[in-house]
C-alpha cells in the first residue's frame, strides 16, 4: 500500500480526491467563496493555519484541483502551488520569477522568461519582472492566478521588511494574484501591529480532527484499499485504538493514517503497540527534526519536552543552566522555526512548550527516563478508560425511564445495603479477603501469572461459581495498576455479577493484606458508582453524599505509594459527572478535599477548569486551558463539561 504522508502532491489525482474526506466542510466554504469572487477588483487573501501533519498541504492540492476542474473557473483563473520548500525564492523578484516560469513551462506562456531574463541583475529587477508579469496576464483569456503557497513563514523571513510592504501594496492594488497561503503558526507578520501584514490575511484554522472525523478517514481509507470488514470489526470492538492516539496526536489526519497502516499489519494490537509502530514511523522526520538544531536549542527542547507542561524561562534556566536572555534568544528562533509555542500570559512572563504535541510524546518515548515514559502510558490508559462517555448518558437515561416506571426501586435497597455493609466492613478489616488456602484449581504446585488468575476468575464468574471465582484470585498483585484495572473493567460490565461478588465478599473470611486491600478497591469503586448513580436519579443526595465519604475514606487510608491507577481516576470523574449534574456540592467539596494537583493533577485541573468556567473566572479558565491542552485535545477537555450538561439534560427529562 503506498500512502504519500509528507508528499500529498506525489499522489495521483483520482486517489487523492478520493481519501479527501476530512476537512470537506471547510474546503466546501473557502472554494465557494474563492469562485463567487470575480476578482476585476482585488479580493480577500487567505492563511491556512494548522500544525504539521493538519492537512494544510492537501487542503491547498484541494484547491488546485477545485480550480482546474471547474469549467467556468478554470477559464479565467490558473493555479499556482509551490511547497514549503523554496529554496530559489529569496526575495520577492524570485517570487514573480518562479510565477513566470511555471507559466511558461505549463500554460504556454512563451517568451516571457526571456523578456525577464535582460532585467535579472538590474536594480528594478523586481519591479519589472512583475509588470512584465502583469502584461502577459493582461493578453489572455486566463488573466487571474491563484497563488498556493505552503508554509509562508519561512518565505517571508527571507524578505526584507520593505520587500514584505510591497508585497501587501501589489495585494491590494492588483486583482491579478490572490494569495492562499498556510502556516504551522500565525507569524508575527500578521498579529504584531507594526508589521506591514497585521490583519492582512482571512485566517482559515484547521483544527484537531474529532474522534468521529478521525473514523471517518480510517473508513474511507479501508473502502479505498477494500479492507473495510478488518477495519469495521477493528473500530466496533476497539474504538480506544483510535480516539486515544487521536487525542495524543492532538487529532492530526497525519497519525491517522499511520494508524491506519498498523491496523492493516496488526489487526488484534494494542493501544501501546499502535503508539509503539506510529512513533517508529515518524522517527526519521522527528530526528532529522532535532539533528539539524543547534546544541543549545536542543538541549532546551530536551528540558521542554520532559517537563512536557508549559514552563516559563525562570525554569528552563535552572534545567539546562543558560542564562535567561540566551535562553529567551533561542526560544525566538525556536518559534521562528515552528518547534515551540508561546503562550502568552497577562504577565510578562509568558508559557512555552513544544508546539506539536505528538513530537513532545516521540522525544519522551524515545529518550525520557522510564518516570517520563511512564507518564505517556499513564495518559494513554486513562484515555482508554475514559473514552466511553456516551456510554455512561445512555446508562443513566435507561435508569432514569426506569425510575418513571417504579422499577429501580426494586433493586436500590438491595445495592445500597450491599455498599453501606461492604465499606463498614473494609472500614474495620484494614484490607480483608477470603482464606488465603488458595484454590484447588492452582493447587498442584504450577506457575501462572497474574492474567492466568484473572482469565480464571472471569470463567468461573461466567459460569456463575463466585465463591470459586474468588479462590482463584487470592496471589493476584492488585498493587499492579493494570491488574485493578483489568478487574475494574469487568465488574464495571457485569453489574449483575458485581453484587453476587459483594454479598460474598461481605460473607466470607476475612485476611489482612495490601494485595487484598487494592482488589476491594476495585469492587469499592463499582459499588460506589452504581450507588451514587442511583442516588442521583432518586435524589438521594444524603446518600450520594455518604458514600462518597466512605469511598474517599478507604482510599486515602488505602493509598500508599502506588497512587490511584488511570482507570479509578476515570471513574472518579464518572463520579463527578453525577455530582456536578445534581448540583451536590457538599460531596463535590469533599472530592476535593482529599485530593490535590498532586495525587491526581489531570483529574483535579479538569474538575477545576469545569469550577473556573461555571463561575466566569477567566484568568484560572485560562490557566488551567494552558496546561489541559498540553496532554488532552479540546474534544476531551470539553468531554468533561458536555458530559455533566447532558447528564443534567437527561435528570430533567
Amino acid at each position: 500500500m503506498s500512502i504519500f504522508l509528507y508528499n500529498p502532491d506525489k499522489k495521483d489525482k483520482t486517489a487523492f480526491l478520493d481519501e479527501f474526506v476530512v476537512r470537506t466542510r471547510i474546503f466546501d466554504h473557502l472554494f465557494w467563496e474563492i469562485s463567487t469572487d470575480k476578482m476585476i477588483v482585488p479580493e480577500q487573501h487567505y492563511m491556512i493555519v494548522g500544525q504539521r501533519g493538519a492537512g494544510k498541504t492537501s487542503m491547498l492540492l484541494r484547491l488546485k484541483y477545485a480550480v482546474e476542474d471547474d469549467q467556468v473557473l478554470s477559464k479565467r483563473v490558473i493555479p499556482v502551488m509551490f511547497g514549503d520548500e523554496q529554496y530559489s525564492i529569496g526575495e520577492l523578484g524570485n517570487l514573480w520569477e518562479r510565477i513566470a516560469a511555471y507559466l511558461e513551462e505549463n500554460h504556454g506562456f512563451e517568451g516571457i522568461m526571456g523578456e525577464i531574463e535582460p532585467h535579472i541583475h538590474e536594480r528594478d529587477y523586481e519591479e519589472a519582472t512583475f509588470n512584465i508579469l502583469i502584461k502577459y496576464l493582461d493578453q489572455r483569456k486566463q488573466d487571474r492566478i491563484m497563488l498556493l503557497i505552503d508554509n509562508i513563514g519561512r518565505l517571508f523571513d527571507k524578505f526584507e521588511i520593505n520587500e514584505i510592504r510591497r508585497l501587501r501594496q501589489v495585494l491590494q492594488t492588483w486583482p491579478h494574484i490572490r494569495l492562499v497561503a498556510a502556516s504551522p503558526v500565525i507569524v508575527h507578520y500578521i498579529v504584531d501591529y507594526d508589521q506591514p501584514l497585521h490583519e492582512f490575511f482571512k485566517i482559515i484554522r484547521l483544527n484537531s480532527l474529532t474522534d468521529e472525523e478521525a473514523m471517518t478517514l480510517i473508513r474511507k481509507l479501508a473502502s479505498i484499499h477494500h479492507e473495510e470488514k478488518k477495519i469495521e470489526q477493528i473500530l466496533t470492538t476497539s474504538p480506544e485504538r483510535v480516539t486515544t492516539l487521536n487525542t495524543l496526536s492532538d487529532g492530526i489526519p497525519r497519525a491517522i493514517v499511520l494508524l491506519f497502516r498498523e491496523f492493516l499489519d496488526n489487526e488484534h494490537g494494542d493501544v501501546l503497540s499502535d503508539l509503539e509502530r506510529v512513533l517508529d514511523a515518524v522517527t526519521p522526520l522527528y530526528k532529522h527534526t532535532m539533528d539539524k538544531l543547534p546544541p543549545q536549542q536542543q538541549k532546551i527542547i530536551d528540558a521542554m519536552a520532559l517537563h512536557w507542561e508549559p514552563m516559563e524561562v525562570k525554569d528552563l534556566t535552572k534545567t539546562v543552566r543558560l542564562e535567561s536572555k540566551v535562553i529567551s534568544a533561542q526560544l525566538r528562533q525556536l518559534e521562528k522555526s515552528q518547534l515551540v509555542l508561546r503562550s502568552r500570559t497577562k504577565t510578562k512572563n509568558h508559557l512555552y512548550q513544544l508546539e506539536e504535541r505528538f513530537f513532545n510524546i516521540w522525544y519522551v518515548m524515545r529518550y525520557g527516563k522510564s518516570i517520563h515514559r511512564d507518564k505517556v502510558i499513564w495518559l494513554m490508559k486513562f484515555l482508554v478508560a475514559w473514552v466511553d462517555k456516551e456510554g455512561l448518558a445512555e446508562s443513566v437515561r435507561e435508569d432514569v425511564k426506569e425510575e418513571k416506571r417504579g422499577k429501580l426501586n426494586d433493586g436500590t435497597f438491595k445495592i445500597y445495603e450491599l455498599t453501606y455493609s461492604f465499606f463498614e466492613r473494609i472500614k474495620i478489616e484494614t484490607g480483608p479477603l477470603v482464606e488465603e488456602n488458595g484454590s484447588a484449581y492452582f493447587s498442584s504446585g504450577m506457575k501462572v501469572n497474574d492474567q492466568d488468575l484473572l482469565n480464571a476468575f472471569e470463567k468461573e464468574a461466567e459460569k456463575g461459581n463466585l465463591r470459586k471465582a474468588i479462590k482463584t484470585i487470592i496471589d493476584v498483585d492488585f498493587e499492579k495498576p493494570e491488574n485493578r484495572d483489568r478487574m475494574l473493567k469487568y465488574l464495571l460490565e457485569n453489574d449483575s455479577r458485581l453484587l453476587v461478588l459483594a454479598d460474598q465478599l461481605n460473607n466470607a473470611p476475612s485476611h489482612k493484606g495490601v494485595r487484598s486491600s487494592y482488589f476491594y478497591r476495585a469492587v469499592a469503586f463499582t459499588l460506589a458508582y452504581f450507588s451514587v448513580k442511583r442516588a442521583v436519579i432518586q435524589h438521594a443526595e444524603k446518600d450520594a453524599t455518604r458514600i462518597m465519604s466512605n469511598l474517599l475514606a478507604f482510599i486515602d487510608s488505602n493509598y500508599q505509594e502506588k497512587g490511584i491507577s488511570p482507570r479509578e481516576q476515570a471513574m472518579l470523574l464518572m463520579l463527578m459527572t453525577f455530582l456536578f449534574s445534581a448540583e451536590y456540592h457538599n460531596a463535590i467539596w469533599k472530592v476535593l478535599l482529599y485530593f490535590d494537583d498532586k495525587k491526581m493533577p489531570l483529574v483535579f485541573n479538569l474538575v477545576r477548569y469545569y469550577l473556573a468556567t461555571n463561575m466566569n473566572e477567566e484568568v484560572a479558565a485560562s490557566r488551567l486551558s494552558t496546561q489541559l491542552l498540553s496532554v488532552l485535545s479540546p474534544e476531551h477537555m470539553n468531554r468533561f463539561i458536555t458530559g455533566i450538561q447532558e447528564m443534567k439534560s437527561i435528570l430533567k427529562e
